[in-house]
């Protein structure tokens, strides 16, 4: 085999088709959030208490809930309509972690 080829054949095996590739970051992305959502509504919790200097209000802390609720409630419908679209292509490239034929 040429060295050409080797390289030709080592390219195509680390390198994925563009579809495949953003089918996979869009279910890396799923899976993402409910993590991003923990962070999200833990981050109140690091706020100064109320009766300190510099404290944040309790209304501006339900604000914030409310309004990460909302965007999470929305990036949910994205990445759910886009998993919609990944499963009438038919991927048949074999997922992370599965042989291939």
């Amino acid at each position: 085999m040429s060295p050409e080829a080797r390289r030709r054949r080592r390219r195509e095996s680390v390198f994925h088709e563009r579809r495949i590739y953003r089918r996979r970051r869009g279910r890396d992305a799923a899976r993402l959030l409910s993590v991003l959502g923990a962070v999200l509504f833990a981050l109140p919790l690091l706020w100064e208490r109320a009766g300190t200097d510099g404290a944040v209000a309790m209304s501006s802390a339900v604000i914030y809930l409310f309004t990460a609720w909302v965007g999470l409630l929305l990036a949910s419908f994205w990445v759910g309509f886009s998993a919609r679209h990944w499963e009438q292509d038919g991927d048949t490239a074999p997922e992370d972690g599965e042989d291939g034929p």
